[in-house]
């Protein structure tokens, strides 16, 4: 197994590097398959939700992204270092009144396009574990 540690200030302009390293990773491990735009996006809402809602826009605060690769597995954990949130409050993103809402679908995003959505308040933030299975080796 092999970890990698990313931390980037609360900004979206640090999203597209991130990005950048995922879609790099994919290319180098020789992984061509469509599952990795759904690794990307989930990344993409995992950032951003630890952004907007966990840390509040927060500059000081920093949002770190650890990476596990397994064999054919890979297992993303995005930290930020907000109040935390309860997953079970969430509202419905499905419920007639809020299909028509610009935001609040980033969790269904992530469980509906990854293997497993898990999510942690450990006092110091909350915490989104993600993995996806590829056909291919990551090694």
């Amino acid at each position: 197994m092999k970890e990698i540690t990313i931390t980037i200030p609360s900004s979206t302009e640090f999203v597209g590097p991130v990005v950048k390293f995922f879609d790099t990773l994919f290319v180098e491990k020789g992984i061509k398959e469509p599952a990795t735009t759904n690794v990307t996006t989930s990344v993409i809402e995992a950032i951003g939700n630890a952004i907007t809602h966990g840390n509040k826009g927060d500059i000081s605060k920093t949002i770190d992204i650890f990476i596990k690769l397994h064999r054919k597995k890979i297992i993303i954990e995005v930290q930020d270092h907000g109040e935390g949130f309860d997953y079970a409050d969430l509202p419905d993103p499905l419920a007639p009144e809020n299909l028509l809402k610009l935001s609040g679908r980033g969790i269904f995003f992530m469980k509906s396009l990854m293997d497993s959505v898990q999510f942690k308040c450990n006092g110091n933030g909350s915490k989104v574990i993600m993995e996806k299975m590829f056909q291919q080796s990551l090694e």
